[in-house]
């Protein structure tokens, strides 16, 4: 940030010093001088929030990629198990689910 401002100050002075009988250029110098040092104190605060923010959007991605895929196995499994005739309460306690035909039928 001290660099930014330094080097608004140190072109801005001497260009305000070169164009003080001109008001158009003045403005324009001091309004930039305004715009430099402005813009860098946003982008010192706001820059690494951006980035920050994209790293943790793209790790909620994945998190959420490997729940469904997590979910995903789940499901093939409790299918797979409910194929090969294992009764409903083995699947239940083995996988954790209520029930697996999603009905709310219950066996012993």
């Amino acid at each position: 940030i001290m660099m930014s401002l330094l080097q608004a100050c140190f072109i801005g002075v001497p260009l305000l010093a070169l164009v003080a009988d001109q008001p158009a250029a003045n403005f324009f110098v001091r309004t930039g001088i305004l715009f430099v040092t402005c813009t860098s104190m946003l982008c010192l605060m706001f820059v690494p929030k951006m980035f920050y923010l994209k790293q943790w959007r793209e790790n909620e991605r994945k998190k959420k990629r490997n729940r469904e895929e997590r979910e995903r196995k789940r499901k093939d499994a409790m299918a797979k198990a409910a194929e090969a005739g294992f009764r409903e309460s083995t699947i239940r306690k083995t996988f954790g689910v209520q029930s697996v035909l999603g009905d709310g039928s219950h066996d012993g």
